[in-house]
């Protein structure tokens, strides 16, 4: 009679381990399926991501003078017709590390860091799989950044693609780096 019970006893608690197991393979395969969808539903058109634009910056010459200079590749279906990315500066940079940024504000000493912004863009046609020429980046939409080293004092906060969707109609997305999500147009 033991070992009767015993046996029953072991089959009930292999059934219900195998019951959990189930309901966390269950769960575990919703999570997924419902960060995908969370990720998807997070893009205005799903039809180009931030992923689709492979950008770089480096150094050329322009107009004689070395600068800082942003291209990138359309790695999508799509033509892109405008690519812009806009940095601030990082947190750890002070107002006396970037004194010159803020003197060209012309505000003597009436800045913040967070007047201080670069730009990276290229608004121009770009065919799938096609590179961008270099184009010049500046800094708050006047000067030119003469180096990749003072980029590389910012970091990327907002990257907005222009492109023409499948019915040639110009699509606008926009990606929140810091956020890490898209948002949405709202015009």
């Amino acid at each position: 009679m033991k070992k009767l019970m015993c046996a029953i006893l072991s089959g009930l608690l292999i059934l219900s381990l195998a019951a959990c197991s189930k309901e966390q393979t269950d769960t575990s395969i919703q999570n997924s399926e419902q960060t995908v969808a969370e990720t998807t539903e997070n893009k205005k058109s799903g039809e180009i991501t931030i992923q689709d634009i492979d950008w770089s910056v480096d150094e050329a010459m322009v107009n004689d003078s070395k600068r800082a200079v942003f291209s990138y590749t359309n790695n999508s279906n799509y033509t892109i017709t405008s690519v812009q990315i806009r940095a601030y500066l990082k947190s750890d940079y002070t107002k006396e590390d970037v004194a010159d940024w803020g003197e060209d504000l012309g505000r003597g000493d009436e800045w913040e860091l967070s007047d201080i912004f670069l730009d990276a863009e290229y608004k121009e046609t770009v065919e799938p799989n096609e590179t961008s020429p270099k184009e010049p980046i500046h800094r708050n939409n006047i000067y030119y950044v003469n180096s990749t080293a003072d980029f590389e004092k910012t970091e990327p906060a907002l990257m907005t693609i222009k492109y023409l969707d499948s019915e040639n109609t110009e699509q606008s997305i926009y990606y929140d780096y810091k956020a890490g999500k898209y948002l949405e147009d709202a015009s």
